[in-house]
């Protein structure tokens, strides 16, 4: 199983839904932050989620 399909990217900003890795539409690195669009399979948003945990 790949686990990197199903850990979540983080939480949709708008309605706090979960957002899958797999909805991911693109991922970069700038400024050495990790940043990502995905779709969001609640709302159907692009949205730029935000993490899950507060630790980063």
């Amino acid at each position: 199983m790949n686990t990197h399909d199903t850990e979540a990217a983080g939480r949709c900003p708008s309605c706090g839904a979960t957002v899958p890795n797999a909805f991911v539409l693109i991922e970069y690195e700038a400024d050495d932050e990790r940043r990502m669009y995905a779709e969001c399979p609640a709302c159907e948003n692009v949205v730029r989620p935000r993490p899950s945990d507060s630790s980063r």
